[in-house]
């Protein structure tokens, strides 16, 4: 498994994952990557008030198993959001590398960890 940490999600990979966990499902509407573009606008009102942290966990083939937007707000920094996230049915083990990663984010100390859509 890797743990892969960018700076910015990209939408390509975020839409890939999605379409992985929602395929089969006709109820499925992509709403949330066009809003990941406008969160992650480093000039925009939410982009430049965060810290931003792309993690995509990939199995040993590279194929995503999980992803999410690690954000640390200005006035919470001992709050880090998992935003954006989604994994595949069956992936305990990279969802925990998530979880893990959102507590050893750097900065002061993790004290809450707030998920998100």
């Amino acid at each position: 498994m890797q743990i892969i940490c960018n700076n910015k999600l990209r939408r390509s990979e975020y839409k890939k994952i999605t379409a992985q966990v929602y395929a089969g499902n006709p109820h499925f509407r992509d709403s949330l990557s066009s809003v990941l573009t406008i969160v992650t606008n480093p000039k925009g009102a939410f982009g430049s008030r965060t810290q931003q942290q792309a993690v995509v966990v990939k199995d040993d083939k590279g194929a995503p198993l999980a992803a999410a937007l690690l954000l640390r707000a200005e006035g919470l920094p001992d709050h880090v959001q998992l935003s954006f996230f989604e994994a595949l049915p069956n992936a305990q083990e990279a969802v925990q590398a998530l979880v893990d990663k959102a507590s050893s984010s750097p900065g002061n100390g993790v004290q809450r960890i707030c998920w998100s859509a």
